[in-house]
């Protein structure tokens, strides 16, 4: 049986607004398209929603190798680094939601050794629960990205749909991630959006296109995926109702 993610990633009001930091161009488009196909989700839907936040902080953004391209933006706990979109209250009940706190642009890799000195404790003590899975909205104990990537088992059985900014940097990143490990993927190209390159240009890069290639990597409009979806619903209710010990009329 095939698991199905939907992964999100860094949809925060330093990308997404006008008057973000780091504004992504046409991103605030994106932001009603969203809202409402969350509060649309069905627990059939998915069987993870995975929120990513990029989180960085004053004490050590100087050293992050990302202060060398982009001023400092996404801050902890700033107005910039809250969501742009709303997560319905339920989605937590719906389905099993995660969040992940990262200061880099690929949810994969490494974390940077950076050199801190938190005069605030809060801070500090989301600056060590980086690349960590936390239950959204809830209060419990934090898992390691890594155990938990390796919990969900991600493999040729699991397919990720993809949604967020930006599609030429974190998106891509997570996406070639995903693929690396096996994953089919899908890209919802109206809830992406790019710094300098849309999604159909990101997706025949050099390091992707093998993928688009083989179908392991596509994309589609968050309208047509739920027409998919629903007709996936459709096909395995016809054959619940299936009465598998009745006989065919052979007249």
């Amino acid at each position: 049986m095939v698991k199905r993610i939907l992964d999100i990633v860094d949809m925060q009001n330093d990308f997404m607004q006008p008057d973000g930091a780091l504004y992504v161009p046409g991103s605030e488009q994106i932001i009603p398209r969203a809202n409402k196909f969350l509060a649309e989700l069905r627990a059939q839907d998915f069987d993870l929603v995975l929120l990513k936040f990029d989180t960085h902080f004053s004490e050590t953004y100087d050293q992050n190798p990302e202060s060398k391209m982009f001023p400092p933006h996404c801050l902890f706990n700033s107005k910039g680094w809250q969501l742009a979109i709303d997560v319905p209250a339920d989605l937590g009940s719906k389905i099993p939601a995660y969040r992940m706190n990262k200061n880099v642009f690929d949810m994969w890799a490494a974390q940077p050794d950076l050199t801190s000195n938190f005069k605030d404790d809060f801070n500090a003590r989301a600056y060590k629960n980086l690349f960590t899975a936390q239950r959204w909205a809830q209060e419990g104990p934090a898992t390691r990205r890594d155990d938990f990537m390796n919990r969900l088992e991600i493999g040729k059985n699991t397919e990720v749909v993809m949604m967020g900014v930006a599609s030429d940097f974190c998106v891509k990143d997570a996406i070639l991630g995903y693929l690396k490990r096996g994953a089919s993927v899908t890209v919802l190209e109206d809830m992406v959006q790019g710094i300098s390159d849309d999604i159909k240009s990101v997706v025949q890069a050099e390091d992707l296109k093998q993928y688009t290639r083989t179908g392991q990597l596509r994309v589609t409009t968050s309208t047509q995926y739920k027409l998919d979806m629903d007709k996936e619903v459709r096909h395995d209710n016809r054959f619940k109702n299936i009465d598998r010990t009745s006989k065919p009329n052979r007249r």
